[in-house]
């Protein structure tokens, strides 16, 4: 199944740009003209990644972007800008709102593989949301001493392999938050690709 990009861009050019380019790395793609349509979207179609502007004339993306990251948290967003102000940029960039920034124009290659990357992170957070309550109810099973049976008698737990497993799950959820608050937050750097 295809991973989902939106494209939010007021301008008609870069929209088809944007589209003509994505089309053909095979992602499906949505496409709004304005930050108010991306919204209409978001609400009735799953989306991986936003890729938008910032200067559009009903809606800053930054502002956007702040919306989306209160509503819709797992999505991955990329900014794509060619006049903005700086206290925009660090806005979006410093709250660890923006996955990445693409500076227009940027090349078709740069932009394809920034929205892999943004997928791949995608994938990667949603598969690691989807495994963590796994881990957590085996290693609440095994601690509460409520394991199967075998041939009708009873399997003992290994308190190591038990506190092991619940270890394990603790420590996943704090790697995954950390790395998420890391990405979040662009530790590993600034963000802005050229």
């Amino acid at each position: 199944m295809y991973q989902t990009v939106l494209i939010v861009d007021d301008d008609a050019a870069v929209r088809a740009w944007l589209a003509h380019v994505l089309d053909q790395a095979d992602f499906r793609l949505l496409v709004a003209e304005s930050p108010a349509a991306a919204l209409e979207l978001l609400a009735v179609e799953p989306v991986d990644v936003v890729l938008t502007d910032d200067q559009m004339p009903e809606m800053m993306g930054s502002d956007l972007v702040g919306i989306l990251h209160t509503m819709y948290p797992e999505v991955v967003i990329v900014m794509l800008t060619g006049g903005t102000t700086i206290h925009n940029l660090s806005k979006a960039i410093n709250q660890g709102r923006v996955f990445r920034l693409l500076l227009k124009p940027c090349s078709d290659t740069d932009l394809v593989a920034t929205l892999r990357d943004a997928l791949a992170q995608k994938l990667l957070w949603d598969r690691c949301r989807e495994a963590l309550p796994i881990l957590h109810q085996v290693s609440s099973l095994l601690l509460a001493g409520d394991e199967p049976h075998h041939h009708g008698q009873r399997v003992e737990p290994d308190p190591p392999v038990c506190r092991g497993l619940h270890d394990l799950a603790a420590h996943l959820d704090g790697a995954v938050a950390r790395q998420r608050q890391a990405l979040l937050a662009r530790r590993k750097g600034s963000g802005i690709t050229v």
